[in-house]
C-alpha cells in the first residue's frame, strides 16, 4: 500500500523559526515529547529511536543539517518529521500513515503553515497525499523548477502563482484557492 505523506518547500534562507513550527503542531494536540517516556526522540539514519533536547533539533535545522524525529498525540501515535536542505529549499517532509481520524488536524496545520509561508512570501510549495497516488513522483524536480507536473494530483497541492502554468493536466475541476503569492489546488 502506498505511503501517505506530505512535503513543505520553504525557499531559502527559511523565514520560519522552530518556535513557530512547535507552536504550530502543538495547536493541533502534538508535541515533541513522548508521553510514555518523557523523551524528545530524533532518528538515526539506522531508524534507531535517539534522545535529543529541544534545543539539538532546533540547532540542527538552524545550521541547516538534516534530521528526522517524531512528534507525538499519545504514547502510540506519532507523526515522522524529517527536514532536509538543498541549496534552494528547506524540504519538510511528513509521513502521514497511521494518524487515523488526527490526519484531519495535521493537514489543517500543514495547510495553515504553507497558508502563512505564501504570505511571508517564502512558500515553495505543498503536497498533501494522503492516498499515495503520487508515491515515486520526484516532487524536487517540480518544486526546483527541473520538470512539469503531468501526473495525478494528490489530495492538496500548493504552488507558488509563477509554477501554475508548468501543471499539464486538467484542473478546472479541482476547487482552486487563491493565495497573494500562491494557490491551492484541492
Amino acid at each position: 500500500m502506498p505511503d501517505a505523506i506530505a512535503y513543505i518547500y520553504v525557499k531559502r534562507p527559511a523565514s520560519t523559526s522552530f518556535d513557530e513550527l512547535v507552536k504550530d503542531f502543538e495547536s493541533c494536540g502534538l508535541t515533541l515529547v513522548n508521553p510514555a517516556s518523557g523523551r524528545i526522540t530524533a532518528i538515526s539514519e539506522t531508524g534507531d529511536q535517539v534522545e535529543v533536547s529541544r534545543n539539538w533539533l532546533a540547532s540542527k535545522i538552524g545550521s541547516a543539517e538534516t534530521v528526522g524525529f517524531q512528534w507525538w498525540f499519545d504514547q502510540s501515535t506519532d507523526l515522522y518529521c524529517r527536514f532536509r536542505f538543498t541549496p534552494d529549499v528547506l524540504v519538510e517532509e511528513y509521513a502521514l500513515d497511521g494518524l487515523g481520524e488526527k490526519l484531519t488536524s495535521v493537514k489543517e496545520v500543514l495547510i495553515g503553515r504553507f497558508r502563512k509561508l505564501v504570505r511571508n512570501n517564502s512558500a515553495r510549495g505543498l503536497v498533501l497525499d494522503t492516498s499515495g497516488v503520487t508515491e515515486g513522483y520526484d516532487w524536487d524536480d517540480f518544486f526546483l523548477g527541473r520538470s512539469n507536473l503531468a501526473i495525478e494530483l494528490p489530495d492538496v497541492l500548493g504552488i507558488e502563482r509563477s509554477d501554475a502554468d508548468r501543471i499539464e493536466i486538467e484542473t478546472n475541476q479541482l476547487a482552486v484557492e487563491q493565495l497573494e503569492n500562491g494557490m491551492l489546488l484541492i
